[in-house]
């Protein structure tokens, strides 16, 4: 897979600022964009991560899908929605939705990975990003 072109990265960032998620910058003011796209709202109890280079077609750099990582108490099954473009991530390697990263702070670490880990959602498409993202918020007011 390449790393997505800016402009799909650009479409993406739109697509959570709609749903009110920032971008979460270093301290320098760059984003995270080494591993993934990192994404905070206060309406959310932790960031989600984004990877870049997730589903993003090599020849074209066009989005194809996306991995979309939560915390893992923050994965929301009753979201996931095949029809709209939603569908629940599971690891190739594993076959269950635990996916490592070193960028996942704040995420657990699970017994033989060595990094924290995540629940991913799979989501094809920015109409499907933009109602992942209101559904995580809306379910988080409801809990």
């Amino acid at each position: 897979m390449a790393k997505m072109n800016s402009s799909t990265r650009l479409s993406i960032v739109n697509a959570c600022k709609t749903q009110g998620f920032d971008v979460q910058l270093k301290s320098d003011g760059s984003d995270e964009y080494d591993k993934n796209l990192v994404f905070w709202t206060g309406k959310y109890p932790s960031k989600v991560f984004i990877h870049r280079d997730t589903g993003i077609n090599s020849s074209s750099g066009n989005l194809s899908y996306l991995k979309v990582a939560v915390h893992p108490a923050h994965f929301r099954d009753e979201l996931v929605d095949p029809s709209n473009g939603i569908e629940d991530f599971l690891n190739n390697r594993t076959k269950i939705n635990r996916h490592a990263s070193s960028n996942y702070r704040d995420f657990p670490r699970y017994s033989g990975n060595d990094e924290p880990c995540g629940k991913c959602y799979k989501i094809h498409g920015l109409i499907a990003l933009e109602r992942l993202l209101a559904g995580l918020k809306k379910t988080t007011s409801e809990h």
